[in-house]
């Protein structure tokens, strides 16, 4: 597992003293199916995770049970906040709990994303 100091390294000195405001206990959003929900990347912003959901990059043929926006809870340690892309990302190498489970609707908007 990665040091903190080695996860500092991964933000820029902004985002660094972005991240330094964060809570211990930080509430974030990801978009997936059932067989991709946990991963290391989610969201500070919850339509930021249901816009994932429609970009086409993203389907998958086999719904594998229906999309879902999963609200996590990261332990502040082991994120690490990048702010490059607009998609206010936190980046987690552990969760504390998925707090809830919001299932999207299964129209798809097929864009070239």
């Amino acid at each position: 597992m990665a040091t903190r100091r080695q996860l500092n390294l991964m933000m820029t000195d902004n985002e660094l003293a972005e991240w330094q405001k964060l809570p211990a206990s930080i509430t974030a959003y990801r978009f997936g199916y059932d067989n991709n929900l946990i991963g290391f990347s989610y969201s500070l912003e919850m339509e930021v995770a249901k816009d994932f959901s429609t970009y086409s990059r993203y389907q998958q043929s086999d719904n594998h049970g229906g999309k879902f926006i999963a609200t996590v809870l990261i332990p502040k340690r082991y994120s690490v906040l990048k702010l490059d892309r607009s998609e206010h990302e936190i980046i987690a190498t552990r969760l504390d709990a998925i707090v809830r489970l919001a299932t999207l609707p299964l129209a798809v908007n097929q864009d070239a994303s």
